[in-house]
């Protein structure tokens, strides 16, 4: 941007207008600082600086120093937020003008630091890298919207306009009645998706009253990819705010009510642009290979896919929620998912072509997700 193009667009902006410099935490929250537009210029000379334990910080606040070192145990030193420019967008609900930016955390030393979920992200990209390889991501969010009184009721409850005479009002899977009931509330995250460039495709009602996913559109960029979930994780958040409801990723925020998830494609190109996951084109020792070696992590990844006691209320027998290491072509109950192009019938889909893997497991406070190589 030129001298000139930005005192144009500092002029055209609200006096108020700020951009906000985002960390991402381990528990897929975010924490940073308002800064504002007039001093933009210090975010891109690497000048934002934060405790370095911040990203440590559990849901409860704690630093979790016992585990870390790198809080009470160092004297809590400072680290660089350095901002991505590739994240760089608007920030729709705030003043005009405003802005919003992903930030990577850097040791005083300009060394990524070992707990920032994106410089762990850019490694494991890396190592893609260096084999000639590219992940292909895509990610589907699964949310509740509820009454914006639950904490001083004490029980969640679904939008007033899915209820009538104290009652939800029905079974809402995929019916089209309970988006129209939500459409202003789903018109505004869409709003604030476009205006931020979220590549955001199809909204459907899931099975709880008030559960909404929305779908992500692939990206050959796993940064970008998992950027766009944590920035739709923030439009359906202040929608909702917008709306005077709350919107919630909790695995289960109702016992008797469907878990929320966040499932993730993955496929994976090589130097030449040929899908290795795909059976007939690509190479089928690599999908059976990779697909193994997700079965064999999988309880350990749980630390990362299901942080929480909450996440595990999510996983019940006789539910699409997966509940044993398991796959299988096209099985919604799995939770690592062979998906076939074109679609056919689970008999045949092994005969078909496999392009991409899906991962089930997740919650959608998962922590972020690192693609494995």
């Amino acid at each position: 941007m030129t001298e000139l193009s930005q005192a144009a667009d500092l002029s055209a902006a609200d006096p108020s207008a700020r951009i906000e410099v985002l960390l991402v935490g381990m528990n897929g929250d975010l924490r940073g600082k308002m800064i504002p537009i007039k001093a933009e210029d210090k975010v891109w000379k690497n000048t934002v600086r934060l405790p370095a334990s911040t990203q440590s910080l559990d849901i409860w606040g704690d630093d979790n120093d016992d585990i870390t070192r790198i809080s009470l145990t160092l004297g809590d030193p400072d680290g660089i937020c350095m901002a991505d420019r590739n994240s760089l967008t608007t920030l729709p609900w705030g003043p005009a003008g405003s802005k919003q930016v992903l930030a990577t955390m850097h040791t005083l030393d300009g060394n990524p630091h070992f707990i920032c979920p994106r410089a762990i992200l850019a490694n494991v990209m890396k190592r893609f890298e260096e084999r000639g390889l590219t992940p292909v991501v895509a990610t589907e969010l699964e949310f509740y919207v509820v009454e914006a009184d639950f904490r001083e009721t004490g029980k969640p409850m679904p939008p007033k306009a899915l209820v009538m005479n104290g009652e939800v009002e029905g079974f809402q899977l995929y019916d089209m009645r309970a988006t129209a009931a939500m459409e202003d509330f789903l018109g505004t995250v869409r709003r604030f998706a476009d205006e931020m460039g979220l590549p955001a495709d199809a909204t459907t009602a899931e099975f709880g009253a008030g559960q909404f996913e929305v779908n992500l559109l692939h990206k050959p960029d796993a940064m970008a990819a998992a950027d766009d979930c944590i920035y739709l994780k923030r439009v359906v958040d202040f929608a909702a705010r917008r709306h005077g409801l709350k919107a919630t990723c909790m695995a289960k925020p109702y016992a008797d009510q469907a878990g929320s998830g966040l499932h993730v494609h993955a496929s994976i190109i090589d130097k030449d642009g040929r899908n290795i996951l795909d059976a007939k084109g690509g190479d089928p020792v690599k999908l059976k290979s990779i697909t193994a070696g997700m079965l064999k992590t999988m309880q350990d990844a749980q630390l990362i896919f299901a942080p929480f006691a909450n996440s595990y209320r999510r996983f019940q027998p006789g539910s699409f929620a997966p509940d044993k290491v398991d796959w299988g072509f096209g099985n919604r109950g799995t939770p690592t998912r062979i998906c076939c192009w074109p679609p056919s019938s689970a008999a045949s889909c092994s005969a078909s072509m496999p392009t991409s893997i899906r991962v089930r497991s997740p919650r959608p406070t998962a922590r972020r997700k690192t693609p494995t190589c």
